[in-house]
């Protein structure tokens, strides 16, 4: 009889072992998720020790299982409303897009503007002159203005063979007829200051080629020496000759 009593006192003590620890790591594990109700077991004391004794551990390993945390992923419940994490794939490509755009460096917008190469007023006339053409209006502005004011001269040439009133040519606007007095001596008349003559040569390529502003309108096609026409209101004086267009 006093052997039963110390086996029955032993197993108490264990049973309260146990219900200390289950209740200890129950309150541990109540702070993350809820316990779940505790399994009531009736032990039969009537049965022989090594019954009871079996019982005994089969319980304390169900406890131990049940409050296992390194239990494998499949023993945990997926939640319905559980997000899958994406694939590393997915990640990469993610992580990937997000650099380019955050290195792709901004791009202002750039326009261009073409802009149409500037033509002058006498374009139409550079095909139809040729290197004589050129040499003989040198002679005419040499002649004329000794190069000073020759410009003048050379758009009032150009003018006439831009209007319907006159030749097409260099070589028959300056031989008209009672135009201009030296066309007669032109290639014969000595050249006797030859960077005059020269700045003439050059006067006549910049106003053939020029954009800029010229020195008399379009429509003028006449001038005088200033010691044959007094400057009127519309008249241009420049380089000592008088610029019109047309006899008053």
């Amino acid at each position: 009889m006093e052997s039963y009593v110390r086996k029955c006192t032993l197993f108490a003590i264990i049973f309260v072992i146990a219900g200390l620890l289950v209740g200890f790591r129950s309150y541990t594990r109540s702070k993350v998720e809820p316990v779940p109700a505790l399994e009531v077991i009736e032990l039969d004391y009537t049965q022989p020790s090594a019954v009871v004794e079996a019982e005994l551990t089969k319980l304390t390993t169900r406890v131990y299982k049940a409050d296992d945390v390194n239990l494998p992923d499949d023993s945990i419940p997926e939640h319905k409303n559980a997000v899958e994490p994406p694939t590393t794939e997915e990640t990469v490509t993610e992580s990937v897009e997000m650099t380019e755009y955050a290195t792709e460096p901004e791009t202002a917008e750039v326009q261009t503007i073409t802009q149409a190469p500037e033509i002058g007023r006498y374009a139409s006339l550079v095909n139809l002159i040729s290197d004589d053409d050129k040499e003989l209006l040198a002679r005419l502005i040499y002649h004329e203005s000794r190069g000073v004011g020759g410009e003048a001269v050379c758009e009032t040439v150009f003018n006439r063979m831009l209007s319907d009133e006159f030749p097409d040519s260099v070589y028959d606007v300056i031989n008209q007829k009672n135009q201009f007095e030296p066309a007669g001596i032109l290639w014969s008349a000595e050249i006797k200051e030859p960077e005059a003559m020269a700045r003439s040569r050059e006067i006549v390529d910049e106003v053939l080629y020029a954009t800029w502003d010229y020195f008399i309108p379009e429509d003028y096609c006449y001038f005088h020496s200033r010691s044959i026409r007094e400057p009127q209101s519309t008249d241009y004086e420049y380089g000592g000759n008088v610029f019109f267009k047309n006899y008053a």
